[in-house]
């Protein structure tokens, strides 16, 4: 056997690194609710910290930038929202724990809906920088589609819309 993937290699410090990273839509806002016309979504952006970030917290700065997906290049399009502060602002430390964790709540303005029809999608990308030099210590980017998605009895409910998927299961009985 062997490796028969893409390998890629990144040199990330040590303690500092960003992993885990997961964007939750907490609220979008169609146009009918809108105020000023437009639609919007309220995100969680967090991710997870290496051992003894918080010591280190206050002398890091994150970065947070959300970008539209451009199909005809394939890559991210305009920025859409940053947000730039002292890591130990957005810094959970559970009790007992020396590895912390980061929560961003951004405002994704004109936010349109991830969808079979409309399959618009957004990076988010996070980026860790020492506050003395600038030096860059750590980046992640991660692709993302904001949609809700529930389940209702036989139905499959994606952006408020009922859906029934037809299809068979693996339900062929194995010999053990």
């Amino acid at each position: 056997m062997g490796i028969w993937g893409n390998v890629s290699v990144k040199l990330q410090h040590a303690q500092l690194s960003v992993s885990d990273l997961h964007i939750r839509l907490l609220k979008h806002t169609p146009i009918s609710d809108s105020l000023l016309g437009e639609t919007s979504a309220d995100v969680s952006v967090t991710g997870t910290l290496g051992e003894h970030s918080h010591t280190m917290a206050g002398a890091v700065v994150l970065s947070c930038v959300i970008h539209g997906h451009d199909p005809e290049r394939g890559k991210s399009g305009a920025p859409l929202v940053e947000l730039q502060a002292p890591l130990d602002i957005f810094m959970d430390i559970p009790d007992g724990k020396s590895a912390g964790r980061f929560k961003i709540l951004l405002t994704i303005p004109r936010a349109r809906l991830w969808g079979p029809s409309s399959p618009v999608l957004y990076h988010a990308t996070v980026t860790l920088r020492s506050a003395v030099d600038g030096t860059l210590l750590d980046t992640v980017t991660d692709r993302f589609g904001v949609r809700t998605l529930e389940i209702d009895g036989p139905y499959f409910v994606l952006n408020g819309a009922r859906h029934f998927l037809l299809g068979m299961g693996d339900d062929y009985g194995y010999e053990t």
